[in-house]
């Protein structure tokens, strides 16, 4: 199923590496001494979003699968976790190497922690566009909140993004009626740090160039199945 529409974004790479053992000074340095001469770009926020899918993980098993054809929901916003203020639907469109996102506003504030998940979602259903509508139906329920903290950089000719995301909390919402925002998972990779870069999809060979500088290795990495695996385990 292909999604065309004005507000979806270009289609790029984006390459994720998941780093251990390394602090949060030495990675932004990687980026300030690199080659692309990187440099912030946006002020250091915090990122929230509330994952869904289907009762049997659907999202889950086909990316631990490599179908190469994925959508994945999620409702998208920043600042404080406790409630959505000036969120984006987010469908995250992933065709082989490339991923692109389709969004939309939801401009309603939800203050989760006053809420049960059947209010929440009666509000979110009422705030749907009809792309969104379609797969929040077929996604059915929340399953996983996860907050972390981002660093935004971008390199000298401005055509490659890096994000720098830290401090991540998961918090599981699959046997909760209640937006669970008090019992994060006691997740190992909490304090790890992902370095992720996006680049247009003619930026491919100057990303690759870009890659090789970095003392890390490139892996798949979702934080929505890091997550739920990690929950599912727990």
């Amino acid at each position: 199923m292909v999604l065309v529409n004005p507000t979806t974004s270009e289609r790029r790479y984006e390459i994720k590496m998941p780093i251990d053992n390394s602090s949060l000074a030495e990675v932004c340095m990687w980026l300030r001494l690199h080659p692309e001469n990187f440099s912030r770009h946006y002020p250091q926020r915090r990122v929230n979003s509330i994952y869904f899918d289907s009762p049997d993980l659907l999202n889950v098993d086909e990316n631990l699968a490599g179908i190469s054809e994925r959508r994945k929901l999620r409702l998208r916003w920043y600042g404080n976790t406790g409630c959505v203020k000036q969120g984006n639907w987010e469908i995250k469109c992933k065709e082989r190497n490339l991923g692109w996102k389709v969004t939309r506003p939801m401009g309603q504030c939800i203050p989760l922690s006053e809420m049960n998940w059947q209010e929440v979602l009666a509000v979110l259903r009422a705030n749907t566009s009809d792309y969104v509508g379609m797969h929040l139906a077929c996604s059915g329920w929340p399953t996983l909140i996860n907050s972390y903290e981002r660093l935004y950089y971008l390199s000298w000719d401005t055509s490659i993004r890096a994000t720098v995301d830290f401090h991540q909390v998961y918090f599981d919402q699959r046997l909760s009626g209640t937006p669970n925002l008090t019992r994060c998972l006691p997740y190992p990779d909490q304090d790890n740090i992902v370095l992720e870069l996006k680049a247009p999809a003619a930026s491919h060979d100057q990303l690759a160039e870009i890659v090789q500088h970095f003392p890390v290795r490139v892996t798949r990495n979702s934080k929505y199945v890091n997550g739920m695996l990690h929950a599912t385990a727990s």
